[in-house]
């Protein structure tokens, strides 16, 4: 009788253990998710700047904002999406340095309240959009930047600009 008590008692001292373990890996796990889903949807002190930056880049060689929107991206009425593809060689050290994929000009709330506008953008953008919300009224700059690594693996994430 005495040896099935103590085996009982081991057995209870190890799933113990072994549930303080798996409790704290979960816990790091959910904390890179988060880390992880915030890049994603947060803009970081470096995106900011680059954003900035960029603005910049474009004025220089546009003389404006509105007509580098006019002359160079699709009208999505309302606002604006430009893709910085191969071609455009005018503005290729925004892909090449700063790996910007699609700069969107538009107003998140009027993008937030209407699903058929914001179906029109892509899976990343529509997330990022809504985690502006519709509390923000002015337009803005939406900037998307994709970072390809070696193995053909990539990475999205976006920044924003008031304007």
């Amino acid at each position: 009788m005495k040896k099935n008590g103590f085996v009982l008692l081991e057995t209870v001292v190890t799933i113990c253990i072994l549930s303080v373990v798996l409790l704290t890996m979960y816990a790091s796990y959910a904390y890179v998710l988060r880390q992880s889903l915030s890049r994603n949807t947060y803009d970081l002190t470096d995106s900011i700047y680059e954003g900035y930056y960029i603005t910049e880049i474009i004025k220089n060689n546009y003389d404006s904002l509105d007509n580098y929107f006019t002359t160079s991206c699709t009208n999505n009425n309302p606002g604006y999406i430009c893709n910085i593809s191969e071609s455009d060689s005018t503005l290729h050290v925004l892909r090449d340095v700063y790996e910007v994929d699609k700069i969107y000009y538009i107003n998140p709330k009027t993008y937030y309240t209407n699903t058929d506008l914001l179906n029109k953008l892509d899976a990343t953008t529509i997330d990022y959009v809504k985690s502006i919300g519709k509390v923000n009224n002015r337009n803005i700059l939406i900037i998307k930047y994709k970072k390809v690594y070696e193995d053909g693996t990539y990475e999205v994430f976006h920044s924003k600009v008031e304007v």
